[in-house]
């Protein structure tokens, strides 16, 4: 080439370092049409750029085009090929790297960053053996082993062979034992931290996160305050981080007042914190208190000036919209100024942190700017989901990225907001990979249930791919906490195996109600119901008695906290929204009560109850939100909580209409034959109520004439 020529490929190649993926595919391919030779540098910072983009598979590609452009690849390019390799998580793009990695060995070409790479890539897919295998070889082809490398085959090992890490050669290596540390159970943990001061390894702020990080994994909650308590021995500055870790552990483990203590040891000591992670340490500690709520307003007046004179970080954006909606906070000014930051931002946005920005800004006063915000951040979202491929993750990532999609529907959802585009393409991406999981071998789908007595769950509707399920009182769904357990009654599906999956039920009723249940029998129902129910399109209607004479329907919209038992209503904790149409009133020996329809748009943990409690109507014979004098008047009344999901709607695999209704049970229909209508006008919903149920769209005649719920 001429010398002009040269120096516009090294232009041009500088600029396809640094540019998009896409961007640098079509200028590379460009260069031939400028008379430009292909040269091993252009494609490797091509490869580089694929692999930035995700699009491992590119860089791949690209690296089997060299040999059809007359290009030999040199070392940087074989590097290349086998890093892009590490960002392929699933199939077999660690057996690429491995095959890549024994042609450079026959060339004798590989060396240490060839090795970690490969390391990298087998990591991803945690096969540990092979890991193991590829440092071996290190040593055979008298490649010594960096720090990197035993990183990566640390990788490989934590998840399912932790106990080999403690014969890893990583005694003197600071970064190896946190690493390990990181890894290994809590106890392994502690006695590493021992280890390293009696050989006189330095204990940095980064070896205290990980060994706490290792006991909020283990749940083990107060040997992570025993480190935070033990630092000044360590000669570790207690900084931001170790306190954010071991707060992080206790709230994991419930353990509020352990937090609460960090949290003012914090104050004390004069460690300052970001106004993101103070609002982010309040929302999970949950403490609804005088002291808590000055902080919580000090910190956001913090943020709203930094939103001002400041960029915030995608990461700190989102843990200010997640926090101010679990801490219950309105300010419209700081609302504005978040929207505003995050629309200009959207692009670089994780998912997950998209899903918390979402999440935060849907429960806010939907005003102008919140608004957009939603939508911008929809498309934007719109365009991760048409890069993804479910089945190329790891399990553990798959599950994250997962719950990330289906938050966004919700999120979408709740806010009024959701998108057509952004609901189907969801779907199809879930169905593509449900695809992938029903080809599995499975055994016939047949469901097995013994002879049916009174009080025994039944099916009420059983459909090709889904079925409803009737759960009586004193059964539990699939969590294991009881001895009576629905998924013990059925056998022959392949989604009952997996937990991940819920063992195929979409959702729950607390073990002291009674309900329909929806199972189903496929991953691609599975998936399909969970988007339905996401984007707000299965409907759930209950049959409740509560104490007081309701005035007239109502919608209640209130925080729950779920992290207690039991769960609270008010300024803390996740939205939560709840539909309520008044049946009848009524007299019983207990006193008053009011017949209620409910029809929940979030599906919180023990939600109608706590939110009817909160409104100052508790369910009847309910011992969690009633006083003791209330409860034993019930226990006279009724056997258990007066509470039944009698209806189901949803669609079946065809896309049609399904609606699925069960009577009230005798346990609920004996007592209320003991009730009084309060006026000759409630005496036919009381009569219907005992012979069937109360539809939602049914009329009722009422003091002030018809009207229909």
């Amino acid at each position: 080439m001429l010398p002009e020529q040269v120096q516009q490929l090294r232009r041009l190649t500088l600029q396809i370092s640094g540019s998009p993926w896409y961007e640098s595919l079509r200028l590379l391919y460009s260069l031939p049409g400028l008379q430009i030779q292909l040269d091993a540098v252009a494609f490797s910072a091509c490869m580089n750029a694929c692999e930035k983009g995700s699009k491992w598979d590119c860089s791949l590609h690209l690296y089997d085009q060299m040999p059809l452009r007359r290009v030999e690849a040199d070392l940087f390019c074989c590097n290349a090929a086998i890093h892009a390799c590490s960002k392929g998580e699933g199939g077999d793009a660690w057996q690429i790297a491995v095959e890549a990695l024994h042609e450079m060995q026959e060339a004798s070409d590989a060396d240490v960053v060839s090795f970690s790479s490969v390391i990298a890539a087998i990591g991803v897919a945690q096969h540990w053996q092979q890991a193991t295998a590829v440092l071996n070889l290190m040593s055979e082809g008298q490649v010594s082993a960096n720090t990197v490398a035993y990183l990566n085959t640390i990788t490989a090992y934590k998840k399912s062979r932790w106990e080999m890490l403690v014969a890893l050669p990583y005694h003197r290596e600071e970064s190896l034992c946190n690493a390990a540390a990181a890894s290994i159970p809590w106890f392994h943990a502690m006695n590493m931290l021992a280890d390293m001061q009696l050989c006189r390894i330095r204990v940095s702020p980064i070896t205290t996160q990980a060994v706490i990080g290792s006991c909020e994994r283990d749940m083990q909650w107060l040997q992570a305050l025993h480190v935070m308590r033990s630092i000044h021995t360590l000669q570790v500055v207690a900084d931001e981080r170790a306190y954010n870790a071991a707060m992080s552990a206790c709230q994991s483990s419930s353990a509020s007042q352990g937090a609460s203590s960090l949290l003012k040891d914090m104050r004390r000591n004069r460690i300052s914190q970001s106004c993101s992670a103070t609002l982010w340490s309040l929302a999970r500690l949950g403490e609804d208190d005088v002291q808590m709520a000055t902080a919580t307003t000090a910190a956001v007046s913090r943020a709203s000036c930094e939103l001002r004179s400041e960029v915030l970080s995608p990461q700190h954006l989102a843990m200010l919209a997640w926090s101010i909606t679990v801490l219950g906070v309105a300010n419209l000014e700081f609302l504005e100024l978040l929207s505003k930051q995050a629309m200009l931002q959207s692009s670089r946005f994780t998912l997950e942190e998209l899903r918390h920005l979402l999440w935060g800004l849907a429960a806010q006063e939907a005003t102008e700017g919140v608004t957009v915000a939603i939508l911008h951040l929809q498309r934007n979202a719109l365009h991760r989901f048409r890069t993804l491929n479910l089945a190329l993750l790891a399990a553990e990532k798959r599950k994250a990225m997962e719950d990330d999609i289906l938050n966004i529907l919700w999120a979408s959802n709740f806010a009024g907001m959701l998108s057509v585009h952004v609901r189907c393409l969801a779907e199809r991406l879930f169905q593509r990979f449900a695809r992938s999981l029903d080809r599995s071998p499975s055994p016939e789908s047949s469901a097995a249930i013994p002879p049916l007595g009174a009080g025994r769950p039944k099916i009420v509707l059983d459909l090709d791919d889904r079925m409803v399920m009737l759960k009586p009182a004193g059964w539990e769904v699939c969590d294991g906490n009881v001895g009576r357990q629905l998924r013990g009654l059925l056998s022959g599906f392949s989604t009952l195996r997996s937990a991940d999956h819920d063992h195929g039920f979409l959702h729950r009723v607390d073990v002291p109600c009674s309900g329909l249940i929806l199972f189903a029998k496929s991953f691609r129902a599975f998936y399909d119901l969970q988007v339905q129910l996401r984007a707000g399109e299965i409907r759930r209607d209950y049959l409740v008695l509560c104490h007081g004479w309701m005035p007239s329907d109502r919608s209640v919209e209130a925080n729950i906290d779920t992290r207690g038992d039991p769960t609270r209503t008010g300024r803390l904790g996740k939205p939560s929204r709840s539909f309520i149409k008044l049946a009848a009133h009524a007299l019983g020996a207990f006193g008053v009560a009011t017949m209620i329809i409910v029809r929940i748009a979030t599906g919180r943990r023990h939600q109608i109850r706590s939110h009817v409690a909160f409104i100052g109507h508790p369910v009847v014979r309910d011992e969690k939100f009633t006083a003791w004098q209330t409860q034993v008047d019930d226990f006279l009344f009724c056997d258990r909580v007066f509470l039944h999901r009698y209806s189901l709607m949803f669609k079946d695999s065809r896309g049609e209409l399904q609606a699925a209704t069960n009577t009230l049970p005798a346990d609920l229909t004996l007592p209320l034959s003991k009730l009084t209508p309060k006026s000759p006008r409630f005496a036919a919903p009381l009569q219907r109520w005992q012979s069937g149920t109360m539809a939602w769209d049914e009329k009722i005649e009422r003091p002030d004439g018809p009207f229909k719920l």
